[in-house]
């Protein structure tokens, strides 16, 4: 019952704009404390969190050799996993 914590969206072409954009504004009014905006393609991912007014500020910004923490849960997730890319210590 009423809004989830976290919602994780994966952006495709056709849908980037509302996820960005109406579903961002949805998500801050409903109240979820954790937006995570996922970009396959070009392999970053914007984090939202609500805060103490209820809005979400300007993301955190995270690119495929790092590691992104959920607020929410407390959990670290590496994203060359996410993004299946070589862990940053095997780049050449």
């Amino acid at each position: 019952q009423g809004a989830p914590e976290l919602v994780i969206e994966i952006l495709s072409q056709n849908t980037a704009l509302k996820d960005k954009r109406e579903k961002r504004a949805l998500y801050e009014r409903v109240g979820v404390k954790e937006y995570i905006i996922i970009d396959p393609h070009e392999q970053f991912v914007e984090s939202f969190y609500l805060d103490e007014g209820g809005r979400y500020g300007h993301p955190d910004i995270f690119g495929p050799e790092e590691v992104m923490k959920l607020k929410t849960f407390n959990i670290a997730i590496p994203l060359w996993e996410v993004f299946e890319t070589r862990p940053p210590e095997e780049k050449p």
